[in-house]
């Protein structure tokens, strides 16, 4: 399956290193990191026998395994967390990580994960996207870390976070540039009420904009 372009609303950041997964801004990310460099202690790595995820078993459902297959050149999915496949992410376990159905995923993740083959580092992955309602933004923060013998890549462990957060994106929609001023205080302040929880004023603001631009 070829690869296609990531979408040009999407991002994708990703760095190697014990210094980079260590760091993750996600606390349950760094106790994941943390939980593995306890126990290969010297070693590049830990094997899946030595690693055990009961420290951290109440974030198994954001876990995620890799087969590393031919060296590196795929990666057959063993477990994917139910926190994992949400939204459009869909369940790929039994499956090739180059037949996922995600173009972004196989395009960047399969890179990374080959090239921690080849270093047997740890990465830190971030991929950023626009939510569909046009005020939310989605940021899945991954740490994925090496599991082998000696310095022999044979898995891969990850874990993603997924985190959603409110954006002032609504000031560039035509449907406010469009309202009177008065309007445009009233969609301001409905805009910082669902910022603090009130998620039914999102819909709210789109009726109100909808109708201001119809009757202008």
């Amino acid at each position: 399956m070829d690869a296609q372009p990531i979408a040009p609303c999407e991002t994708f950041d990703s760095q190697l290193g014990c210094g980079a997964a260590a760091s993750a801004a996600s606390p349950d990310l760094r106790a994941f990191y943390d939980n593995w460099d306890r126990v290969r202690g010297s070693k590049p790595m830990p094997n899946r026998r030595e690693l055990s995820l009961t420290p951290i078993k109440h974030l198994l459902r954001h876990i995620h395994m890799y087969d590393v297959v031919d060296g590196g050149k795929d990666f057959l999915t063993r477990v994917m967390g139910s926190g994992v496949f949400v939204g459009r992410n869909p369940d790929t376990t039994g499956k090739l990580l180059s037949e996922h159905p995600d173009a972004a995923v196989r395009s960047h993740v399969g890179p990374v994960l080959c090239e921690m083959v080849e270093t047997a580092k740890p990465a830190r992955l971030m991929r950023t996207c626009q939510g569909d309602d046009r005020f939310h933004i989605t940021y899945a923060e991954s740490v994925c870390l090496p599991l082998g013998t000696g310095d022999t890549v044979e898995q891969i462990v990850a874990m993603t976070i997924f985190t959603h957060e409110l954006q002032d994106t609504y000031i560039l929609l035509p449907e406010f540039k469009a309202a009177s001023a008065a309007k445009q205080d009233i969609f301001v302040l409905l805009y910082r009420f669902a910022k603090i929880g009130g998620r039914r004023a999102l819909s709210l603001i789109m009726s109100s904009m909808k109708r201001e631009r119809a009757s202008g």
